[in-house]
């Protein structure tokens, strides 16, 4: 699959932009300048529909709201009116305006109908608008259709997800587990699943996983504490004892910082009464 959104009519102009010299000693040059360079172009060749779409889309990255609108508006009357859809829908979504930016984002989809980035905004402006069930739906296609889905947006879904109760949490759990292996071992997924095991009582499962974090986070206080906490659920008081007596003793030779001093605390109050059987 392409990793790049297919281009409207009068693609072949943009990539010149590209060939236009660079300010030096600037890897890229001010927003004005590119803008100027645009400028340039649509008065070149006044009817191509992408330099409208490219400028619009510049204005609206830098808030520039009423310019951006403009050149997208005209760019719907320069060829197929939903190929503007997207960008029209991400500056909505900038704005805030979300059931703007589902309808921009839908007449998109239509021409465009498995693209991963319009899914995903469309997919967030539901969530935003309190539309669970259509932001899922937008979410798990976007899911489909991604080469490498971000951690964050699987954990945006399962959160939707864990709405629904402990079927819901089932789902949320068999995503983020898909996700691991689409992308391998993702602390952040394993640790909000290790979190929805423990919602269903099921320590062992989420004991099963923390010990799946010990190849990557193996080395950290931090989970060296999760790992005694669940050992501590399961009865496994020595290994518990021996992995805070580690986590002390690393954060003895570390620099104090907030976040280490809450870790001791919380180690310092296992070993003096979480410990005792």
């Amino acid at each position: 699959m392409s990793l790049f959104r297919p281009l409207p009519p009068g693609h072949w102009l943009l990539p010149v932009l590209l060939l236009l010299p660079v300010a030096q000693g600037s890897a890229h040059p001010a927003v004005e300048t590119r803008i100027s360079r645009l400028d340039q172009l649509v008065q070149a060749h006044p009817q191509e529909q992408a330099l409208y779409i490219q400028r619009g889309a510049l204005y609206a990255r830098h808030g520039q709201w009423q310019p951006a609108l403009d050149d997208l508006a005209l760019a719907e009357t320069l060829g197929e009116p939903q190929e503007v859809g997207f960008e029209q829908g991400r500056l909505r979504y900038r704005q805030q305006k979300y059931t703007l930016a589902r309808e921009a984002f839908s007449r998109y989809l239509t021409l465009h109908p498995g693209h991963p980035e319009a899914l995903l905004y469309r997919a967030r402006a539901a969530r935003a608008e309190g539309d669970t069930d259509a932001a899922l739906a937008d979410f798990l296609r976007h899911f489909a259709a991604a080469d490498r889905p971000h951690p964050g947006d699987l954990i945006a879904a399962a959160r939707l997800l864990e709405t629904q109760g402990d079927s819901g949490r089932a789902r949320a759990i068999a995503l983020l587990d898909g996700g691991l292996d689409r992308l391998g071992m993702q602390p952040q997924l394993q640790r909000h699943a290790i979190g929805l095991e423990l919602q269903r009582d099921n320590v062992a499962a989420a004991l099963r996983r923390c010990r799946e974090l010990e190849t990557v986070l193996g080395q950290s206080p931090r989970w060296q504490l999760e790992m005694a906490q669940l050992l501590l659920r399961s009865e496994h008081r020595d290994e518990a004892a021996l992995l805070l007596e580690r986590a002390r003793a690393q954060l003895d030779d570390l620099r104090p910082t907030p976040a280490r001093r809450e870790l001791r605390v919380e180690i310092e109050r296992l070993q003096t009464s979480g410990l005792e059987g």
